[in-house]
């Protein structure tokens, strides 16, 4: 049987309450390899090298625009 890789993450609240978002997402992907992952782990040591550590992984709003476009190829 082929292995496969999931995985989904979200983004919003969903509290209900003025202090919640307005939206709530699941995003997923699912793969036959997981090769991306040492992509990540070198863009995380590359990133560490220019000063930025992301003891928490990454998260949009800690990395900033011009960091976060590395994970894109931008």
């Amino acid at each position: 049987m082929a292995q496969k890789h999931l995985f989904v993450d979200e983004s919003g609240d969903l509290t209900l309450t003025p202090a919640g978002t307005r939206y709530f997402i699941l995003t997923s992907i699912a793969l036959n390899r997981c090769t991306i992952g040492y992509d990540l782990l070198q863009l995380r040591r590359n990133l560490l090298h220019f000063g930025l550590d992301l003891p928490k992984g990454f998260h949009a709003p800690r990395i900033g625009k011009r960091f976060g476009m590395q994970c894109f190829g931008f």
